[in-house]
């Protein structure tokens, strides 16, 4: 219980770091499980590719220690 409340952190930090907007996102962390539900948005002013950039936080996040998988069931507006 308390590694997935640290792997909740992780994982936000992860998104934090490339700048996703996570107001109406749900993203959780249960039994070392990462599940990335809702839509995401990025904060103005980015001009890179947004799905290039959920790849890479997809894979940051399997290469956590706390995380051993990702579940996705996102938009990205």
């Amino acid at each position: 219980m308390a590694d997935d409340k640290h792997a909740n952190k992780v994982a936000r930090s992860v998104f934090n770091k490339r700048g996703a907007d996570l107001s109406m996102a749900d993203i959780r962390v249960s039994h070392g499980i990462c599940y990335i539900r809702g839509t995401i948005k990025f904060f103005p002013g980015r001009t890179d590719n947004k799905e290039a950039t959920m790849s890479q936080v997809i894979r940051a996040l399997r290469q956590q220690a706390e995380i051993r998988d990702v579940i996705c069931e996102y938009t990205i507006r």
